[in-house]
């Protein structure tokens, strides 16, 4: 699926101003970049990747702070979490989730339940908290899966 970019090509992109050449080159290869009027923008891309995990994660305020470290290149996301708020439909993507662990022992099985939900989605999970070795097995069967 890699194509060949030549140097014009990738001058002719936008791109962050903090990003060097190399990173211009990688984005593009990566179809990390969007058409737009101007032609292909890779902070065109950013700015949709970081609107949509803002979304996702239901604090619009994170979109500005995720476009200004990723143009700064200070951060950088995994290529399917990219694709994933670059595709079409990606409102509804699951791909990313991380839960908070409830305290009390007795609504673990739900937390348990949402995570299996969400690993049988293909989403990575990240955990807030502390669970039960219990739970850690079961989190650990479902993955597995």
């Amino acid at each position: 699926m890699a194509q060949d970019f030549d140097q014009e090509e990738s001058a002719d992109a936008i791109a962050p101003a903090a990003w060097s050449e190399t990173m211009i080159q990688a984005a593009l290869e990566a179809e990390f970049a969007l058409e737009t009027p101007n032609g292909l923008s890779i902070t065109a891309a950013l700015e949709k990747i970081a609107a949509r995990i803002g979304r996702w994660s239901k604090d619009e305020a994170l979109a500005a702070s995720l476009l200004a470290l990723m143009s700064d290149a200070k951060i950088a996301f995994d290529p399917p979490l990219m694709h994933a708020a670059l595709s079409a439909g990606a409102e509804l993507a699951v791909s990313a989730a991380m839960l908070h662990w409830p305290r009390t022992r007795s609504e673990e099985l739900t937390a348990v339940a949402r995570a299996q939900t969400l690993l049988a989605a293909g989403a990575r999970l990240g955990i807030v908290g502390a669970p039960s070795q219990a739970a850690l097995d079961a989190l650990d069967a479902a993955a597995r899966l």
